[in-house]
């Protein structure tokens, strides 16, 4: 949909306003899935591009996490994956592994929004007095699901490698985050859920908690372009019939949901991506009269 007015109109005066805002609405009918994939790409009856998650359901009292399963009771993580030790009668505690069919894996898994916007869009308003001119346009991008990269596994963290705070509001106890463990049986009683998160997990689905999902809107500034039109008397004084100068600052503000850690809400979730550089750009324009 798309809105154009004019709120102000006089001689030296004027501010007109370009609206435009779409929504996208779909719904898969129906759905072949792959029945050796173990995490669900889509689902009849959800959007083309949903985000689906494991629901967690808090830390225990040694910081693994606990899951919350369909029918709203809570499970530990060694018996949200129904982990055991294959070796336990003859060499216990080396590793661990699961009995769960790749459906039934999916079957965990839980709808949590679509990673496609709600609502997008934009807006332009033009202003003019005299000779000046004013041109500031935003646009919006409005309930889009997200889900960010977690900035660490908490089975294998490596020493010499940069991490970001979250590692250490997780050594320092954070309720939200997963606290770090070993895999080996000698220093850690809860070795098997250490192990799965390490590398038995086959589809590493610590990266598909619902603590890493967020509900993500902005708006940016875009543009803001200032001009200003010489008098006709001192454009012809060059031999032109109009003279412009301008200045435009591009992508100067956003306004978002809480992004910190990332450097702009619209590369949310990844922590490689690049700054969105601001930039400034002046301009001139002049018209000349053809002579005959």
């Amino acid at each position: 949909m798309t809105i154009s007015s004019r709120q102000i109109q006089t001689e030296k005066f004027s501010w007109s306003t370009d609206f435009n805002i779409a929504h996208n609405n779909n719904k898969l009918l129906k759905v072949v899935n792959n029945p050796k994939a173990y995490a669900p790409e889509t689902q009849e009856g959800r959007p083309i591009n949903g985000l689906y998650v494991l629901e967690t359901a808090g830390l225990d009292k040694d910081g693994v996490m606990q899951f919350r399963n369909l029918d709203g009771s809570v499970s530990s993580f060694e018996d949200f994956y129904g982990l055991y030790d294959p070796w336990a009668d003859f060499l216990p505690g080396y590793t661990s592994q699961t009995d769960m069919t790749a459906a039934e894996y999916r079957s965990k898994f839980k709808y949590k929004g679509s990673k496609d916007p709600k609502f997008i869009g934009g807006m332009t308003n033009r202003f003019r007095y005299a000779n000046f001119d004013l041109a500031i346009s935003a646009v919006f991008n409005l309930e889009r699901w997200v889900s960010r990269t977690p900035t660490y596994n908490p089975a294998k963290v490596d020493r010499g490698q940069n991490y970001t705070k979250d590692l250490l509001m997780a050594l320092q106890g954070n309720k939200a985050l997963p606290a770090l463990g070993s895999i080996s049986s000698e220093l850690n009683e809860r070795w098997m859920a250490y192990g799965w998160m390490e590398s038995n997990d086959p589809i590493n689905s610590f990266n598909q908690y619902d603590i890493w999902a967020k509900k993500m809107s902005y708006v940016r500034i875009n543009s803001i372009r200032l001009g200003y039109t010489l008098p006709a008397a001192l454009s012809k004084k060059i031999g032109a019939s109009n003279l412009r100068v301008n200045v435009e600052g591009r992508n100067l503000f956003v306004f978002g949901a809480n992004y910190d850690g990332y450097f702009d809400p619209e590369t949310y979730g990844d922590y490689y991506a690049q700054p969105i550089s601001k930039s400034f750009a002046f301009g001139l324009s002049a018209s000349f009269n053809s002579l005959n």
